[in-house]
């Protein structure tokens, strides 16, 4: 039997600079052109609760590493975007869901 996937367990108990180098990491497969559909989708969702992290260093990290990315659905895109300590920083646009 498969378990749900629970992208808040994959962050739970890390630390600041633990969930600053999972971000580079999940920013890098949404990056990855071979990156298969199943792996894409845990890495949005874990990008996602990444994205809501209060730590500004673990937000910019994800930031950072998705910032050539192609393939960044609208919600983290707006999400990211709308991010007031981030504002100025310039972000991917999404060829499946342009903002």
């Amino acid at each position: 039997m498969i378990e749900e996937f629970r992208s808040q367990d994959q962050l739970a108990g890390l630390d600041d600079a633990a969930r600053a180098l999972v971000a580079g990491r999940v920013g890098a497969v949404l990056s990855a052109e071979t990156t298969s559909p199943a792996d894409r989708l845990a890495a949005e969702m874990l990008a996602q609760d990444i994205a809501r992290d209060v730590v500004e260093q673990v937000r910019y990290a994800l930031s950072n590493a998705i910032r050539n990315t192609h393939h960044l659905p609208r919600p983290l895109a707006m999400m990211l975007a709308h991010d007031e300590g981030f504002g100025c920083m310039s972000f991917p646009r999404s060829d499946r869901d342009v903002y």
